[in-house]
């Protein structure tokens, strides 16, 4: 499984970005930054939701968006975002192994 792939799939579901527009985590990190940043200005009540949807953690979001950062809002999301996919896609392949591994018949 291609992590990044799968992690952008999942991304282009949520946000406007297309899946051609990035090939690294770095390209994906940028392209959702932007679409974020837009959201932060003009539809701040919709990325919560999405953020409350995709199970992103409530007190990271808030930190991310405090003014004292180090790293801009915008950018701070979006790694919020790819991190949780990819531990989602993570706990998707290991219980597919793990299903996998009990349906051999085991002696």
């Amino acid at each position: 499984m291609d992590l990044i792939s799968e992690t952008g799939k999942l991304v282009s579901k949520d946000f406007e970005v297309s899946e051609s527009d990035f090939i690294s985590e770095e390209d994906l990190e940028k392209a959702l930054s932007a679409v974020i940043y837009r959201m932060i200005d003009h539809d701040l009540e919709k990325l919560f939701a999405i953020l409350y949807r995709l199970d992103v953690n409530e007190q990271k979001v808030h930190a991310a968006l405090k003014k004292n950062n180090d790293i801009a809002p915008h950018i701070a999301i979006a790694k919020l975002i790819i991190k949780r996919h990819k531990e989602k896609l993570i706990t998707r392949q290991q219980y597919r192994q793990e299903k996998d591994d009990d349906s051999v018949e085991k002696w």
